[in-house]
């Protein structure tokens, strides 16, 4: 595990973990952290928050934009 998965700014889907209350949906990368318990971990932010979470990076997905996918 060498580098992060996800970038500052980038726009992401969070999954949190079931014991605990978080909206689900999308959130944007605030800040990189290092590796806890064996994966990367970020800073996350919801729009209609006013708060940052933490978030594993096994929490996270990318969002895939329809617009990007080359056609074949």
């Amino acid at each position: 595990m060498s580098e992060h998965r996800f970038k500052i700014g980038q726009a992401v889907e969070y999954y949190p973990p079931r014991s605990m209350y978080a909206s689900r949906g999308v959130y944007h990368i605030t800040a990189e952290l290092p590796v806890r318990a064996g994966e990367f971990e970020y800073r996350i932010k919801h729009p209609r928050e006013d708060h940052e979470r933490i978030a594993a990076e096994s929490d996270l997905n990318e969002l895939w934009d329809a617009r990007s996918r080359s056609v074949a």
